[in-house]
């Protein structure tokens, strides 16, 4: 068909549905979201970790896996309006 499907779900929610679901710790919840996709693809030498020498994309969360800020090669692109100077990632 000419059909595409889609969601309107978001990663993160993604993430805390699989956490809250599977029972899985929220370690795994996450890998399954960022290295092992990037292991999948052949990609992981650059993402889906935080290790010298990788993009240094990354994702602020709070303890319920809410998006609190988002990096970008090391730079921080965005913040939730809640977020304080103490939660900043220098």
């Amino acid at each position: 068909t000419k059909t595409l499907s889609g969601s309107i779900a978001t990663m993160d929610m993604c993430v805390r549905h699989l956490w809250q679901v599977a029972g899985c710790s929220v370690e795994a919840a996450l890998e399954a979201a960022s290295l092992r996709p990037a292991q999948l693809l052949g990609i992981e030498q650059a993402k889906g970790t935080l290790d010298y020498g990788t993009d240094a994309d990354l994702v602020l969360l709070d303890k319920e896996l809410n998006v609190k800020a988002t990096y970008i090669a090391g730079e921080w692109v965005w913040k939730h309006q809640t977020i304080t100077n103490e939660e900043k990632v220098e």
